[in-house]
C-alpha cells in the first residue's frame, strides 16, 4: 500500500511539473510604461493559446501597466490607449507580436507608432522588416492617392485626347505600384531565406506564398526549421502547399460536388469518360478574368459539339454580384458554380473540403485548368492575355482532332 502511495504521489507531482512547463511555454508578459496625463486605461486583443478571441483591459498605475496572458507561439496582437476614432491606424494603436516570453513595451500618449518594443525577438525582426520596406510602402500610398484622384477625374474629361491622357496616367500608376509591390516582395522572400528559424518567417509566408511561383514557394518551404514546420502557421503551410502541388499539370484533378447556378447538382466526376473540362476561377470584381470571356466563347462554341465543358468557379462574390456578372458578360452557356455552396461573405475565407478556392489553391485569379477525360489535370494558366489564349487554342484544337 505504501508502494502504491509513493507512485500516485510520484505520478502526480510529475503531472504537475509537466502542467507547469507547459503553462511556462506559452505564457506572456508584457511590461508597458506610458507617457501622457490622459490615458487611464490600455486594452490588448489576441488570440490565445486555444486560439479564442481575448480582450483584456488594465489599469494605468504611475505610467505603468502590465498584462499577463497565454499565446500559442506566436500571434499578433492590438494594443490600444484612448480610442480617438476606429481607425486602423488610430495615432493610440499599435499592431505588435506576442510570444510567450516577458516583453517591454514604452508609449508616447497619440504616438503609439514610435513604441520602443524589447524583449520579443519576433517583434525586433518585424520593426526591421518594415523599415527596409518604409520607402517603399509609403510610395504604394502615395500612389494610391493619385490613382483615386486621377480616377475620378476620367468621368469628367471634356473630350477623348483628356480622357486617354487620364487613361494613360492611371496606367503608368497602376505600374508604379506593381514594381514596388515587387521591391516589397523580394524582401519579404529575402527574409524568410534567411531566417528559417524565425516564426515570423512562416506568418509571412502565409501571405507572400500567393504571390510567387509554386518553384519559389516551395524553395522556401523547404527552407524552414522542423520547429517552424511543426507550428500552426508552419502547418498550415504544409497543407495549402500540398494542395498546390496536388493541383499540377499532370495531377488528377480534385473531385468536388456542388450546386450550379441552376439549382442543380453538378459535380467534375460526372465528366469522366465524356468531356475535356475547363476549370475557370474567376470574380465578378476582377477585370482580367472578365476580359478573356469573348475568346472563350468562341472557343466553347466551337469545341462544346465535340465534348469541351467549361465550368465557371466564382470566387469571392455575393450571389447578385455573382449572377450579375454572368448576365452582363453572356456567360451563361456554360456551367456556373460558387466556389462555397453559401456565398454568405462571412463564410468565404473558411478553409474546408467545399471550399474550391483552397482545395485547388487558386491564387491569384484568374486561373484556368485544363481536365481530361480521365480526370487528369493537362493544362493550367495563371493570368490572363494573347498567350494564354493562343496556348488554350492549340491544346483544344490537338485534343479535338482540329
Amino acid at each position: 500500500m505504501k508502494k502504491e502511495l509513493l507512485f500516485l504521489l510520484f505520478i502526480f507531482f510529475t503531472l504537475s511539473l509537466y502542467s507547469q512547463n507547459k503553462a511556462a511555454q506559452t505564457k506572456f508578459t508584457l511590461n508597458g510604461k506610458i507617457k501622457g496625463k490622459n490615458t487611464h486605461i490600455v486594452y490588448l486583443q489576441y488570440f490565445d493559446n486555444a486560439d479564442k478571441k481575448v480582450k483584456d483591459s488594465c489599469f494605468v498605475k504611475n505610467g505603468t501597466f502590465t498584462f499577463i496572458g497565454n499565446v500559442k507561439e506566436l500571434t499578433r496582437g492590438t494594443l490600444k490607449g484612448i480610442i480617438n476614432s476606429e481607425s486602423e491606424k488610430d495615432q493610440n494603436t499599435i499592431d505588435l507580436y506576442l510570444e510567450p516570453v516577458v516583453m517591454q513595451i514604452v508609449l508616447t500618449e497619440n504616438k503609439f507608432d514610435n513604441a520602443r518594443v524589447t524583449g520579443s525577438m519576433t517583434q525586433m525582426e518585424y520593426e526591421q522588416l518594415t523599415k527596409l520596406g518604409f520607402s517603399a510602402s509609403q510610395a504604394i500610398d502615395s500612389l494610391k492617392k493619385m490613382y483615386t484622384n486621377i480616377s475620378q477625374q476620367v468621368p469628367k474629361a471634356s473630350n477623348r485626347l483628356d480622357s486617354l491622357k487620364l487613361d494613360s496616367e492611371v496606367n503608368r500608376i497602376k505600374s508604379l505600384v506593381e514594381h514596388y509591390r515587387g521591391i516589397i516582395i523580394n524582401m519579404e522572400f529575402e527574409f524568410i531565406y534567411t531566417h528559417p528559424d524565425s516564426y515570423l518567417s512562416a506568418q509571412r509566408f502565409r501571405y507572400l506564398y500567393q504571390m510567387i511561383s509554386l518553384d519559389s514557394t516551395n524553395l522556401l518551404f523547404d527552407r524552414l526549421s522542423p520547429r517552424i514546420l511543426n507550428s500552426r502557421d508552419g502547418m498550415f503551410l504544409s497543407k495549402i502547399i500540398r494542395i498546390k502541388n496536388n493541383a499540377l499539370v499532370g495531377k488528377m484533378a480534385p473531385d468536388f460536388t456542388s450546386i450550379d447556378i441552376n439549382g442543380n447538382p453538378l459535380s467534375l466526376s460526372s465528366f469522366k469518360g465524356k468531356s475535356f473540362v475547363l476549370l475557370d476561377f474567376w470574380a465578378s470584381t476582377c477585370g482580367p478574368c472578365r476580359s478573356q470571356y469573348p475568346h472563350l466563347k468562341v472557343l466553347y462554341q466551337k469545341y462544346h459539339p465535340n465534348g469541351f465543358e467549361v465550368i465557371g468557379i466564382a470566387t469571392y462574390d455575393t450571389k447578385s454580384e455573382w449572377l450579375k456578372a454572368i448576365k452582363v458578360d453572356g456567360i451563361e452557356i456554360w456551367k456556373h458554380i460558387p466556389f462555397v455552396k453559401d456565398l454568405n461573405p462571412k463564410n468565404l475565407n473558411i478553409p474546408s473540403d467545399e471550399n474550391l478556392y483552397f482545395k485547388y489553391e487558386v491564387s491569384p485569379i484568374p486561373i484556368q485548368i485544363l481536365v481530361d477525360k480521365n480526370g487528369m489535370i493537362i493544362g493550367r494558366w495563371v493570368g490572363s492575355g494573347i498567350i494564354n489564349e493562343k496556348e488554350l487554342d492549340q491544346k483544344l484544337a490537338e485534343l479535338m482532332g482540329f
